[in-house]
């Protein structure tokens, strides 16, 4: 090569590296698969001359590239498996790997070992005010229903890591919050212990939470959302429907909830799993009169949800998640719960259930209380 194009290479590679994201823009970036999580995908932007001169057209060229080239995702998919793999880490917040990779959320290793611990006083308000608007809500003809449900850490906690081992087990949300319920006596079905149960004494017991995932799995939610409705069938009048399951079939593939945390990572090779088994299930009504409820609660209902528990085994109930939103309202835009709304809806209620895993628990019923009794005013 001359020493003239020695020189002018330089050049040309500069012009092609100015001239690049024009390039893609016009011609159309290559795709891979998308990034999973909360973000956000601009449109790709018109071609404007006043804004090419001003340089806002391209600012938003480079934005729009910035999630739309191969090259992002799959950068960003190597940075994570990085992280993970060789600094042992996910490269994401409140995501915890445990022994065996088994992942957490870390607010269910804080509620497991009491880390979150609000204090006696403070649950014994709260059984108080649950007690108070128990009796309310039975004198205009509606139950309350506490249903406890179990957290990864406190179901899995030997494959917590060891640097938590230095953390005393001090007095948790779910104990004093089921003294309270016991004492007040308030109806309550305590699915933590259950599952915990099922454990030590079920071959099944893998199947009740996934490995990457947060959640109860599908298999373990079939199981609570049978029992929440034979408690149910034998509380309130009438002969409620059942939620039958049948025989399940085993997948390497998960499905559901079962592994999004994993998702959630968005790793580039995928982490080594245990099938799961995701049985068929039906609800069986035969005319039975259903009850309609309002379940206030976190993100372990939504699988229920999503199976027909307010839509088939109740009838037309609504989701109260996290006493902030009204589905199925909400999927049509943002519908914040307001106590407006609950006096509404209060008369044609049989039942108000509070659904909440132990990772949450600090921050239960969310405000409900308050809102109920500004309805009830």
């Amino acid at each position: 090569m001359s020493s003239h194009q020695r020189h002018i290479a330089p050049v040309y590679l500069s012009i092609l590296l100015v001239c690049l994201p024009g390039i893609l823009y016009l011609i159309g970036s290559p795709k891979s698969e998308p990034l999973r999580g909360a973000y956000t995908v601009p449109p790709k932007p018109k071609f404007q001359w006043e804004k090419w001169f001003s340089g806002e057209l391209q600012e938003q060229i480079d934005d729009y590239l910035t999630l739309n080239i191969t090259l992002k995702p799959e950068a960003v998919r190597w940075a994570n498996q990085f992280h993970y793999s060789v600094l042992g880490r996910p490269n994401t917040r409140y995501v915890v790997k445990g022994k065996n990779e088994y992942l957490y959320e870390d607010a269910y290793i804080k509620a497991h070992y009491g880390m979150d611990f609000k204090g006696a006083q403070h649950w014994e308000e709260k059984g108080d005010r649950l007690e108070g608007i128990g009796d309310r809500l039975k004198e205009k003809g509606v139950e309350l229903l506490v249903v406890l449900a179990p957290g990864k850490g406190s179901f899995y906690p030997e494959y917590i890591p060891d640097r938590y081992l230095t953390y005393k087990r001090e007095e948790t949300n779910f104990e004093a919050l089921r003294t309270q319920l016991d004492e007040h006596d308030i109806a309550y079905l305590d699915l933590k212990s259950w599952f915990e149960d099922m454990k030590e004494n079920s071959r099944a017991r893998m199947f009740l939470f996934p490995k990457t995932g947060t959640h109860w799995s599908t298999y373990g939610m079939h199981l609570a959302a049978d029992s929440i409705l034979r408690y149910l069938d034998g509380a309130l009048p009438g002969d409620q429907p059942r939620w039958e399951i049948g025989l399940a079939d085993l997948s390497e593939v998960l499905r559901d909830q079962d592994r999004d945390i994993e998702e959630g990572l968005n790793l580039k090779y995928p982490i080594e799993k245990f099938p799961m088994p995701y049985p068929k299930f039906a609800i069986i009504d035969s005319a039975k009169q259903k009850i309609r409820t309002a379940v206030v609660a976190d993100s372990y209902f939504w699988n229920m949800y999503n199976k027909g528990f307010c839509t088939q085994a109740t009838d037309s109930s609504e989701f109260w998640y996290y006493a902030a939103l009204v589905y199925p309202q909400s999927f049509n835009g943002n519908y914040p719960l307001t106590a407006a709304h609950i006096k509404e809806t209060l008369p044609k209620l049989d039942c108000i259930i509070l659904l909440s895993t132990d990772g949450t628990l600090d921050r239960f019923p969310w405000g409900f209380d308050d809102l109920l009794e500004e309805a009830l005013k």
